[in-house]
C-alpha cells in the first residue's frame, strides 16, 4: 500500500494536459509548417498514423472488448487453440551473422525466426544459417530467395542431413510471384517460370 501511495503522490505532481493543449504546443513548435505532412505517417493509402494517441482516441472503437471468435473478429476467428508465437525477423543476410542473431533471439524467448535468404546459395550456407537451431521446436520463415525452388532443395537436403522428420517442421516461404509483377508490371523472369516454380514447390 505504501508503494501505491508513493506513486500516486509522484503522479499528482504532474497535472493532466488536455488534447487541446497538446495540439497548441505542437502547432507552436512547427512554426507554421504543415502539421499533417510533417508528423502524420501514411504507410499505405488507406492507413494514416497520427504522431500520438490518447485514451480518448479509443472512445469510438466499439470492438475493444470483443472476444476471439466473435464479430468483428479483431482478435481472430478461433476461440480455442488461439495461441500466438513470438517471432523475430533477422536483419543480417550473411548466413553466419544471421545465425548468431537468431540464436541470440531464441535464447531470449523467440519461438519463430524470419530469415532473409538472399545470400544462401550453396549447401554450406544453409548449414551455417541453421547451425544449432532445433528445427523441430523453432518455426522458420524464409524470404528474399532468388529462386525458392533452389532454396527448397537446399533446405530439404539440410533436413535430411540432420535426420529430422520433415512433418515436425513448421514455417513458411514468402513465395509471391505476383508482388514483383504488381510493382513493375512484368514478371521477374517469366510468367511460366514463376508459376512452374510455385507448382513444383507444392
Amino acid at each position: 500500500m505504501k508503494s501505491n501511495k508513493k506513486h500516486s503522490g509522484l503522479f499528482s505532481e504532474f497535472p493532466p494536459v488536455s488534447t487541446k493543449e497538446w495540439e497548441e504546443k505542437i502547432h507552436a513548435d512547427l512554426k507554421g509548417a504543415d502539421y499533417e505532412k510533417k508528423l502524420f505517417w501514411k504507410p499505405s493509402d488507406s492507413l494514416v498514423l497520427k504522431p500520438y494517441y490518447r485514451a480518448d482516441s479509443l472512445a469510438e472503437i466499439k470492438y475493444l472488448d470483443a472476444l476471439p471468435g466473435r464479430y468483428p473478429f479483431a482478435r481472430g476467428k478461433l476461440r480455442k487453440n488461439n495461441n500466438w508465437c513470438v517471432r523475430q525477423d533477422i536483419e543480417k543476410k550473411n548466413p553466419k551473422e544471421a545465425n548468431l542473431q537468431a540464436l541470440h533471439a531464441i535464447s531470449k524467448g523467440a519461438e519463430a525466426i524470419g530469415f532473409n535468404v538472399s545470400e544462401v546459395e550453396v549447401a554450406a550456407d544453409i548449414k551455417f544459417l541453421l547451425n544449432s537451431i532445433d528445427l523441430s521446436k523453432v518455426e522458420l520463415h524464409f524470404s528474399g530467395a532468388e529462386c525458392y525452388l533452389k532454396f527448397h532443395e537446399l533446405f530439404y537436403n539440410e533436413i535430411n542431413r540432420q535426420k529430422i522428420d520433415v512433418t515436425g517442421i513448421n514455417g513458411s516461404y514468402n513465395f509471391d510471384p505476383l508482388s514483383y509483377f504488381l510493382l513493375y508490371g512484368k514478371f521477374k523472369n517469366s510468367e511460366d517460370e514463376c508459376f512452374n516454380n510455385g507448382f513444383n514447390l507444392f
